[in-house]
Order: C-alpha cells, then sequence, then structure tokens
C-alpha cells in the first residue's frame, strides 16, 4: 500500500473526480449534503437518522485519503445506504411545501429520480458498456489460459482477476504478477528472474484490451514496455509471449510491447479522456 500511495499520491487535484464520482453514485444525495444534516440538527437535534448520516458521511469523507478512490466510483457506495434516508427526507419535505401534499411530493421525487436515471443511462453508456463487456470476457479466458502450461506464471493486465478465478477453482494451478494492488513496478524485473530461478515460466498477454492506458495502467503499461530490454521472447499466441532469460538465444519473437503505450493509441486516450468528469 506504501508503494501504491507514492504512485497515487492524495493531492487536492484528486478532489475534482472525488466530487464527480460521489456525485454518480447518488446523485439526489450529492445535493443534499450541505442541506440534509442542518436541517434535521436544527428542527429536531440530534436523532438517530441523523447518527446514521454523520457516520456515513464521514465513511465517505476518508475515502478522499485512500489512494485508489480517484480511479473507483464504486468505493463512495459505502456511505450511500447511510446517507440516503436523511437526503430522502430533506427531499419530500422541502418538494412537499412546494407542491402542496405528501403524495405529490413523492410522484415529484420519483420523476425526478427516473429522469436522472435516463440521462444518465445514455451519458454512462459507453462507458459503463465498455467496462462490462471486458469484465465478461473473462469467462472467455479460460481458452486463452488452455493453451499453457497449467502452472504457468501469467501477466495479463485487467485480466488477472480471470486467471485468479480459474485456478481458484481448480481449472489450473496459474499464479500472476498482478496489477493495481499487486503490482510490483519497477522490481517487476526482479519478480520475473526469481520466477526464473525457481523453474517457473512466465507469459505475457500483449492485447491492447487488457492494458487500458489510464487509471491504474497507465503507470504499469511503461514498465511493461521494458521488459523487452530485460528478457527475450518466444510467441505462443498472436498476443502470447513467454519470457525468457536474456542469455536464451532461441527466443528471437518480438511481442512489440511499445504499441501498449498511450501516445501510440490516439483512439484509447480518447475514450480515457470521455470517461473521466
Amino acid at each position: 500500500m506504501d508503494d501504491e500511495s507514492s504512485r497515487h499520491p492524495v493531492v487536492l487535484a484528486n478532489l475534482r473526480p472525488y466530487l464527480a464520482y460521489l456525485f454518480i453514485t447518488g446523485p439526489l444525495v450529492f445535493i443534499t449534503l450541505p442541506f440534509a444534516a442542518f436541517s434535521e440538527w436544527r428542527k429536531r437535534g440530534f436523532t438517530i437518522i441523523l447518527a446514521l448520516w454523520l457516520v456515513s458521511f464521514f465513511a465517505d469523507v476518508l475515502l478522499f485519503f485512500n489512494y485508489s478512490t480517484t480511479v473507483n466510483w464504486r468505493y463512495f457506495l459505502t456511505g450511500l445506504p447511510g446517507l440516503a434516508p436523511l437526503g430522502a427526507q430533506w427531499v419530500l419535505a422541502v418538494t412537499g411545501r412546494l407542491v402542496g401534499t405528501p403524495r405529490r411530493a413523492f410522484i415529484v421525487c420519483l420523476s425526478v429520480v427516473a429522469a436522472i436515471a435516463i440521462v444518465f443511462s445514455f451519458v454512462l453508456r459507453p462507458v459503463s458498456f465498455e467496462f462490462i463487456e471486458r469484465r465478461a470476457m473473462s469467462k472467455q479466458y479460460r481458452h486463452r489460459l488452455e493453451n499453457l502450461p497449467s502452472d504457468a506464471v501469467m501477466i495479463s493486465g485487467s485480466q488477472t482477476i480471470a486467471v485468479t478465478y480459474w485456478a481458484a477453482i481448480g481449472v489450473g494451478k496459474w499464479k500472476t504478477i498482478g496489477t493495481g494492488g499487486g503490482w510490483p513496478g519497477n522490481q517487476l524485473f526482479e519478480v520475473v528472474d526469481n520466477y526464473f530461478t525457481q523453474g517457473q515460466r512466465v507469459f505475457i498477454d500483449s492485447d491492447p484490451r487488457w492494458w487500458v492506458p489510464c487509471g491504474w495502467q497507465r503507470d504499469e503499461i511503461p514498465v511493461i514496455v521494458k521488459l523487452e530490454d530485460h528478457f527475450r521472447f518466444r510467441k505462443v499466441t498472436d498476443m502470447i509471449f513467454e519470457l525468457r532469460p536474456a542469455s536464451d538465444e532461441t527466443a528471437r519473437d518480438k511481442p512489440d510491447l511499445k504499441r501498449l503505450l498511450p501516445e501510440n493509441r490516439p483512439e484509447d486516450m480518447k475514450k480515457c479522456q470521455s470517461s473521466r468528469f
């Protein structure tokens, strides 16, 4: 975690994505944040629903100091269930004063929620669909692994989770050099050498779909590219290459890992920029 924190420092610039992701997880709840708690305290004092709100609010505030919050909006679901009741109560009360009755206020609020859901479905659909599609590919990733030794060590980018899953249910005994929190950084070359020393074979899946040039992997890809300076490669499939020691003269294939760099993928970089708020 110390290594990850140094690569993704907590700075004030993180406030923008922090607030954007908090808004995405619950737009109406986000809008009520400045008003709901103060209104409850002024009218009724320290109530149970206010206590629940405070615990949940500070749980989300603490997320600002977590290095991974700026790339994972799902973390804000932590406090959302506790923020929603007081927020809903405040929205219904304010709307009720405007439209006259609680029943009308409820209908108006439901309509607003539905409208926001429809708008978000269009705005976020390209991003969410691509994410879901990539995760769905994990199911098919087993077929790629069938071409490799059952105890292979895999560098598979975002499909690390697929390798871990299929190994965990007993399909194979694969190991991974992970991404994100499990990424060894510049120690990657030493990790690979250690596996060689143990007599294990290491493979990399160079499919660009598993190496997205934004988020965590933006900083990981340059290290991946440097593998070509430390090792030789033997082609297994179009995208999968076996890493070999630099002394192995029989391994002469070129994986062309430079094609994974962000500057060589303008279309993917556009997608990254459009997915940020």
